[in-house]
């Protein structure tokens, strides 16, 4: 996913049926975000300075082989080709993701989320306010191309922080 997002890994998981897909899309979308730069949460460089508010670098040390102190630490200044991979990802992936005839939930944001009463509920756990992209599908629905602008299919949910939602 060097400079592409993860519209192919949920494309695969339409097209296959097989979660896997979907728990991919999850992961990468879920971690990407956690590595940029924010005032409340600076990211470091290696050299010391921290990258500006929205920066994001091509690596992340998560272990401690080049030292300890350096864990959780970019290696060194922005990047661009991260930095379109992020975007993508944000523009392709839904928030949520929802199978309903599988029971399928799947929630690449920093939501959690359900099936409760034929709905699916959403919880913010953050101390962010989020609008949460939405995508509800049956398998009549997987059965259509995506086509180009699929992600005019999303539903936009506003969820505040500490806030639960039902959609649906």
């Amino acid at each position: 996913m060097c400079t592409a997002g993860g519209g192919a890994l949920l494309k695969l998981f339409r097209a296959t049926g097989d979660p896997l897909y979907l728990e991919l899309l999850s992961r990468i979308a879920h971690f990407i975000p956690q590595t940029v730069s924010y005032p409340e949460r600076p990211m470091y460089t290696v050299q010391g300075p921290a990258l500006r508010p929205s920066e994001i670098c091509e690596r992340v040390n998560l272990s401690d082989w080049e030292g300890a102190k350096n864990v959780g630490d970019a290696i060194a200044g922005n990047s661009v080709w991260p930095t379109a991979a992020l975007m993508l990802t944000w523009l392709e992936t839904p928030g949520v993701y929802a199978d309903i005839e599988k029971g399928l939930v799947f929630a690449p944001d920093h939501v959690n989320a359900w099936f409760e009463d034929g709905a699916v509920v959403i919880e913010n756990p953050t101390p962010f306010p989020a609008v949460v992209k939405v995508m509800i599908e049956s398998d009549e629905d997987r059965k259509k191309p995506l086509g180009l602008l699929w992600q005019e299919k999303f539903t936009r949910v506003s969820v505040g922080p500490g806030e639960v939602v039902k959609v649906g």
